[in-house]
């Protein structure tokens, strides 16, 4: 989210380039798109200076996924927080347990001064959490699909299974709300804060929003179907893409899809367990790839039906997914990748150019490369 004073895009012979600048994407390798090359502009990119809880401008991750599944993430300082030398307000991470795929977006809230300390706490509380219940769920086998809509009357899950992974989405949620408590009284009494917030932190200080996303697979009638679990609170966006290339929105951003305020996870009604199984949403699909991010991205594709599904091609063309058939068609052939792929997703999403668009950018991808 942005908080900061936006200059002029009127182009200017010079651009100012700091040592923390990502370079873009070479020409050649930029593939055509809606989305453009940002052009020269009066734009600065000043490094952000010493001081405490500096964030890195950006930062990427890669690893292998169960069930032959790849996981990518990026995040990149937005145009404002460059030019005004500011931290970068997002985080995400991501992990493995068992064959769960683990997936947590956060964007601190901007006129927060230390949201980004809640952003990188919350992910990181919750992804702990996440991992170490998921380790005891298995899913049960079914012979429908149909089966894993069911609730009961109380608005639980009535399969064990499900209620689990749900009760699991709540519980990383709790998490990552008492780690915004813990960060605060990490840092009470400390001058250093209390001269940059005026006064001792409080829970408001580490705002910030919070997208969750749990993936498994399970065999149905000798079909491999990926089953989703999300929960939301917050701005930002997490969509899916099947393989017919259908669109499954599995969150409703808080404000509207398209508003400058947004509700964090520190909300006194987010602590309501009913509320937060509101916010839930589940699919079983054959999918071709899952996108957790936050408004700087998701802001870019508005609205999100059908933007998401521009976004989807979008990464395909940029050829930082590539598709089952896409690669069945290079069976047999040494393919150079000198750059891997959650590097050309960070230097794409530093590169591309959307007018008004000046807030940091984070996604995470999990995608399919296989026929399934």
């Amino acid at each position: 989210m942005i908080n900061a004073e936006i200059p002029s895009e009127k182009p200017s012979s010079e651009e100012c380039i700091s040592d923390t600048q990502i370079p873009p994407l070479p020409a050649s390798e930029m593939q055509a798109s809606g989305l453009l090359a940002q052009p020269k502009s009066s734009w600065q990119d000043l490094p952000v200076p010493e001081s405490p809880d500096k964030h890195d401008a950006y930062f990427q991750k890669g690893i292998p996924a169960p069930n032959n599944l790849k996981l990518i993430g990026a995040r990149v300082r937005g145009k404002s927080h460059k030019h005004a030398g500011t931290n970068c307000d997002d985080w995400f991470e991501f992990d493995i347990a068992q064959d769960w795929t683990i997936m947590a977006v956060a964007d601190g809230v901007g006129s927060r001064k230390l949201s980004r300390v809640g952003a990188k706490e919350a992910c990181c509380a919750a992804v702990k959490i996440l991992k170490e219940d998921l380790r005891q769920v298995t899913l049960s086998e079914r012979t429908s699909r149909k089966q894993f809509r069911g609730r009961g009357k109380d608005g639980r899950f009535s399969d064990m299974d499900m209620d689990q992974v749900e009760q699991t989405l709540i519980r990383a949620m709790d998490a990552a709300y008492h780690a915004l408590e813990e960060a605060r009284d990490a840092r009470k009494d400390k001058q250093e804060y209390i001269d940059l917030l005026g006064q001792n932190p409080e829970v408001s200080d580490f705002s910030t929003t919070l997208l969750l996303a749990v993936h498994n697979c399970f065999v149905l009638e000798d079909k491999t179907y990926d089953f989703i679990m999300s929960l939301q609170v917050g701005d930002g966006m997490i969509a899916a893409v099947n393989i017919d290339n259908k669109l499954m929105m599995l969150g409703k951003p808080d404000n509207g899809e398209f508003a400058g305020q947004t509700i964090p996870i520190n909300n006194i009604k987010i602590r309501d367990d009913k509320e937060k199984r509101r916010r839930v949403f589940t699919t079983v699909q054959r999918l071709k790839a899952v996108m957790l991010m936050t408004d700087g991205v998701a802001d870019d594709y508005f609205p999100g039906d059908p933007g998401m599904l521009k976004l989807y091609e979008d990464l395909v063309k940029q050829e930082i997914i590539t598709p089952a058939a896409n690669n069945d068609q290079a069976a047999g052939q040494e393919i150079e990748q000198p750059i891997s792929a959650q590097e050309k997703l960070r230097r794409w999403l530093d590169s591309y150019y959307v007018k008004g668009s000046f807030d940091d950018r984070t996604l995470v991808v999990l995608f399919r490369e296989d026929n399934i």
